[in-house]
């Protein structure tokens, strides 16, 4: 019993660096999403303000859309 728990332990320690390596090495590719998400938690607020009050999307949202195009590169760019 002794020997099954000390091989689950190390098994996880194992799968634990495993994870770890393939986030460093795809942190190019999920910074933009995890990115994204947050902006979408963020702007939520202001984009049901402006639905509530039948604002049709216009140039601030292209213009959102751009500064979030930018940043996104500059951290990409950072994580490189």
């Amino acid at each position: 019993m002794k020997n099954t728990n000390m091989i689950l332990v190390l098994l996880g320690v194992v799968a634990v660096f495993v994870l770890g390596v393939i986030l460093l090495n795809l942190r190019a590719v999920l910074l933009p999403f995890i990115v994204a998400v947050l902006f979408s938690f963020i702007f939520q607020p202001i984009v049901t303000y402006l639905k509530s009050k039948k604002i049709p999307p216009g140039p601030f949202v292209y213009d959102l859309a751009e500064e979030f195009e930018k940043i996104v590169d500059q951290a990409s760019k950072k994580a490189e």
